[in-house]
């Protein structure tokens, strides 16, 4: 039933958001509000539950097969695996190849230096690119797409020094860059905040546009958020 103000005008009901949108709400943590309902960061363990050997991708695949995957959490569990195959490379090389190796082992290490701090400042280059503000959708898509460039710079030095334990025959060559490999990627983590360091550079541009809101609730024209209105 509508009901009447002081000033004599008709309170409108609150509207509803679609169910479409509520199955893409995470519990509450602190938040945003979007159409009268809060929007909330979803933390880091339904992530990590991806990430379990042979439960996690299946439990993944469930989401977005019934349409209930957050694409948020989905950028973590490819973060979290990212990370832990750094060491699981180095765990596997340890079997095989000794950890001091060739007298070209400390030219190269050198080389794997030079290029690993370089691959560092490319990957600040692209922490700090600018958002693309077009839309939500736009506004996701660039928060994506420069966090696998800089994924793309970090693992790169780890690729320089895998390769160089076999030129070198020395893992230690191999540590080095999976040094660099993870500085880059902790850099790189989607964590509160960083995305609370990024909605500040968007605010500073006078734009009411939220990060979050963007990469927790897929877009009217993502496919995932249609069968339900």
């Amino acid at each position: 039933m509508l009901g009447r103000s002081r000033s004599g005008a008709t309170a409108l009901p609150a509207r509803r958001p679609s169910s479409s949108l509520l199955r893409f709400l995470p519990p509450a943590v602190a938040g945003l509000h979007v159409s009268g309902v809060a929007v909330h960061d979803p933390g880091w363990a339904e992530a990590l539950k991806s990430t379990t050997p042979i439960v996690g991708p299946i439990r993944m695949m469930r989401a977005q097969a019934a349409g209930r995957e957050n694409p948020l959490v989905a950028l973590r569990a490819i973060y979290v695996a990212l990370l832990a195959s750094l060491p699981l490379f180095l765990f596997a090389l340890s079997f095989i190849v000794p950890w001091d190796g060739s007298s070209a082992q400390d030219c190269f290490a050198g080389l794997v230096a030079i290029y690993g701090a370089a691959a560092i400042g490319l990957v600040q280059w692209a922490r700090h690119r600018p958002l693309s503000l077009g839309s939500p959708k736009q506004l996701a898509a660039s928060y994506r797409a420069l966090f696998f460039i800089g994924v793309g710079y970090a693992q790169s030095a780890a690729l320089l020094g895998f390769v160089g334990v076999f030129l070198t025959d020395s893992l230690w060559v191999y540590v080095l860059g999976m040094g660099f490999g993870l500085l880059g990627l902790a850099l790189l983590a989607p964590t509160r905040a960083d995305i609370t360091r990024r909605q500040q550079e968007i605010a500073s541009l006078d734009s009411t546009m939220s990060l979050l809101e963007a990469l927790v609730v897929p877009t009217e024209d993502d496919p995932r958020s249609a069968g339900t209105g």
